[in-house]
């Protein structure tokens, strides 16, 4: 089972999407990613190890990362922000992410508050700002 969602978001470069299914993905990513998990736990692998990741936990992704799912606990609903390489242009190539953030880890902050701001429909003057908030938190 596997069900995508498109969410409607008011800013150009900003796409959303909500999914939800319990089959194991693989793929490489093409560019900046925020994927927060609503329900359920995942392990997956990427950066050269296994991470575990569970409600409220934040998966960050940069082009180019691998990532393969390892098992999934029962059915996963996670939300992905996809950020266009224009939204990006500030985050130095070299820059590495942390891959997974925790829920409550201040690092996350920032991302989580452009995921209420998805979630409150918020205008495009109020997703620009939470989505530069969020880019500068990445260089942090």
């Amino acid at each position: 089972m596997h069900q995508i969602t498109h969410v409607p978001v008011a800013m150009p470069g900003l796409s959303v999407a909500r999914t939800r299914g319990n089959e194991l993905y693989v793929g490489v990513k093409d560019t900046f990613m925020l994927s927060r998990i609503e329900e359920g736990a995942s392990r997956f692998w990427t950066h050269g190890r296994e991470w575990s990741a569970e409600r409220g936990s934040m998966v960050v992704h940069q082009p180019g990362d691998v990532h393969r799912d390892l098992a999934r606990s029962g059915v996963v609903t996670y939300q992905i922000i996809r950020l266009a390489p224009a939204l990006v242009e500030g985050v130095p190539q070299d820059v590495r992410v942390p891959p997974l953030l925790l829920d409550g880890d201040p690092r996350g902050l920032a991302m989580h508050r452009l995921y209420e701001a998805v979630a409150a429909k918020a205008n495009r003057f109020a997703l620009e700002c939470a989505v530069a908030e969020a880019v500068d938190g990445m260089t942090a």
